[in-house]
């Protein structure tokens, strides 16, 4: 009895269903005419659906700001590189198109790995890792701290010279500082003119990339700090805190017996004065 009980309501509930279909699409699923029809269109019906979606493969959109790269069967030729405007292309997998923002200016940092809570306190650390730098005289180390903003310039370039042009900007920019730290001790590069000093790595960068085809160009280099090793900064900042007071102390020292001096001049004139006065006196009242 429970089995003919579940029978009876599998086919209640199948022809509640097939009711429920009919009444939505008016065709009656319970003749053979509509199966057969329903079985006539679907094939049609599903190859037009993939027509549609095969054909709107073939038109893409460039933004003012954007650049594609049309690869044909994986492969990649200069005349491939579209810029702005509605354009069209062989289907995939014939053709795939992949968009670049090529007008973005993108960012990224030298001699540390970013946290996004970068402080300028030399105290304090600027990130998860920080790279050191051996100055000149082989015993010092400085941190320096650059942000490079950078574009794509030449996209075609950008894609087929180098598998990761990123990661050869970043290599030369640290052999620029390694240069640059090594010729020098941590006094003088902690006082260099930052404002020249990113103006010479833009220009030697750039320069870089041109030479190498890189496919990218630096439009600004941010020096956001450059100091010891947050490690050493207290014993560094005690040097310099000893070395201000010793100069405080001199330049004391030096006013001081410059007013001494100055004092003593004054009262050599005073006495001097005093005695032309007396000697003045003297004579007039002895004539």
């Amino acid at each position: 009895p429970d089995i003919k009980k579940l029978r009876n309501k599998n086919t209640e509930e199948k022809k509640s269903f097939l009711d429920t279909l009919e009444n939505y699409t008016g065709i009656s699923l319970k003749s053979l005419w509509s199966i057969k029809y329903i079985a006539e269109i679907l094939p049609s019906a599903i190859l037009t659906i993939i027509a549609i979606l095969f054909v709107s493969s073939c038109v893409y959109k460039v933004e003012p700001f954007e650049q594609a790269a049309i690869y044909r069967f994986g492969s990649l030729q200069e005349e491939s590189i579209k810029r702005e405007g509605l354009h069209f292309k062989l289907p995939w997998p014939i053709e795939k198109a992949e968009i670049y923002e090529v007008e973005r200016v993108q960012n990224m940092t030298i001699g540390y790995e970013s946290n996004d809570t970068l402080d300028n306190m030399w105290t304090e650390s600027h990130s998860v890792e920080e790279y050191k730098l051996l100055t000149g005289n082989g015993n010092e180390l400085v941190s320096v701290n650059i942000k490079l903003i950078y574009k794509i310039d030449d996209l075609y370039t950008y894609l087929t010279k180098s598998a990761n042009p990123e990661a050869i900007l970043s290599s030369k920019a640290y052999e620029f500082m390694m240069n640059k730290t090594n010729s020098t001790d941590l006094n003088t590069i902690l006082s260099v003119d930052r404002t020249g000093l990113s103006k010479e790595l833009l220009s030697a960068l750039n320069e870089f990339t041109k030479e190498y085809k890189v496919g990218l160009t630096v439009e600004e280099v941010i020096i956001e700090s450059i100091h010891p090793p947050v490690e050493l900064s207290g014993v560094y900042q005690s040097v310099v805190s000893a070395d201000v007071n010793k100069t405080t102390t001199i330049t004391n020292a030096e006013a001081e017996a410059e007013k001494i001096i100055l004092q003593a001049e004054k009262d050599a004139k005073t006495a001097v004065i005093t005695a032309k006065e007396n000697q003045t006196t003297k004579v007039a009242d002895a004539t």
